[in-house]
Formats: C-alpha cells, structure tokens, sequence
C-alpha cells in the first residue's frame, strides 16, 4: 500500500465527511484512512465508521501522540496527516508522491492559506508563506502542520512526533534537518480553517508561535500540556 492517511478528530462532524469525500476523489487510489480520536462526542466516528476508516480512539488529546497512535496501524509506505479541516485537491496525493520521488526527501508539506477568513490569511497566512523558504533556506526551519507528510520508515525509525512538546510539527522538521535529510514544502496552498486564530486572536496566535519557535531553535524541550495554550477548537 502506497499511503496511510490519518486524521486525528475530535468532534470533527462538520469537517470530516467532506475531507473524506477530498480523499474518495483523488486521482491515486492506492491508500487507507485511519482516524485518531480523542472521544468526540458527536457524530464524527459514525461517519468515519461509514466510510471505512480504521478507528483508534484515546481520551490523550495531544497531538503528536494522536498522530502516533494512528501511525501504528498503518501499513503505507507514506504516512499523511491531513487536519480534519482541510480542504485538498485531487492530485494532493499525487503531489506528495512525486515529492517523495526526489533524492534525500523524506517529508514535506503543503503550504496553507484560511478558506474562511481573509484577515487570517493577510495577518498570518501570507506572512508565513512567504518566511517559510526563506527560513528553511537558513535553516531557521519553522512548519505548517495541517498537511504534514513522511515516508514511514524513516518516520518509524527517529520513533514519530514528540509527544512532550508544543509544536511539534517544527520540532519534527528541525530533526529532520539535524539528521541530514531533506523536507519539501508544497504548493500551491491547500485551504484550512481559521477557528483557531479566530478563537485564541491573531496577534496571540503568531506571537506564541513565534516564542515556542524561538524556543525549538534554541534547543528547549516545551513540556508543557498542550491545552495550556492552544485549546482544542471546534
């Protein structure tokens, strides 16, 4: 099997079907969805059940462990996390297949700008898009996580995300870097969601970010509970 796809839910009824949906119609077929879930208490596993997803459910809501938790069961040779409001095209698996195909990349992922909200996207996407390359060409690198993508055996062998850090999308790519292997970052952008920018406020959105980044790049390790400062959103 090429990919394992897995989406990490929590109370996600009013994304996931349509994400699913995303997935059905991509132009490569060659793939599994598991969903990692954090007890959601509304519809989100009767639809993933209803679309034949593999389900993992765990009352630990942090991120990097939701995510390794559905890593265990796949069984691709590409592990994908899509958050579960995003929005892709049809060749979003295909682009990251051709990625892959390039010497000493062992993940990437894709540039994101808000679907809902233009203010997000001026405030914070578009800035973010444009430091990225500029980062990552200094090795300053920072990271989106909403689409992350690695092959799974390099995946499994530095032992998957943290699972004591916040951002640890950036701390992932970082390694990543440190290890002498190379990530790409895909475009054009997909579309995600600006719930959280909404809910925590733009402007301490980025400036926790920036601290945290500030943070990885000198070497701190985060342990902190990740709710202390990004909340889960729905």
């Amino acid at each position: 099997m090429r990919f394992s796809i897995i989406i990490k839910t929590l109370n996600e009824e009013n994304n996931l079907k349509r994400l699913l949906n995303e997935i059905k119609n991509q132009t490569i077929k060659d793939y599994e969805i598991i969903v990692s879930d954090g007890l959601s208490t509304d519809g989100t596993l009767e639809i993933a059940k209803e679309y034949g997803c593999k389900i993992i459910s765990s009352k630990d809501k942090n991120l990097g462990a939701a995510m390794n938790k559905g890593a265990k069961l796949a069984k691709g040779e590409v592990l994908v996390f899509p958050d579960a409001d995003v929005k892709i095209p049809n060749d979003f698996l295909q682009k990251i297949d051709k990625a892959l195909k390039e010497k000493n990349i062992v993940g990437g992922y894709f540039y994101n700008v808000a679907y809902d909200s233009i203010i997000a996207n001026f405030l914070s996407y578009y800035p973010i898009c444009i430091a990225l390359p500029i980062l990552k060409f200094f090795r300053l690198d920072a990271a989106l996580g909403p689409a992350m993508f690695f092959k799974s055996d390099f995946f499994r062998k530095i032992g998957g995300f943290s699972e004591d850090v916040l951002l640890e999308d950036v701390e992932m790519f970082t390694k990543i870097r440190r290890l002498g292997y190379n990530y790409v970052i895909l475009f054009p952008p997909i579309g995600v969601s600006a719930r959280r920018f909404r809910k925590n406020g733009f402007i301490k959105q980025n400036l926790l970010y920036i601290k945290y980044w500030l943070d990885i790049k000198l070497g701190k390790k985060l342990k902190k509970n990740y709710h202390d400062v990004y909340s889960p959103i729905r």
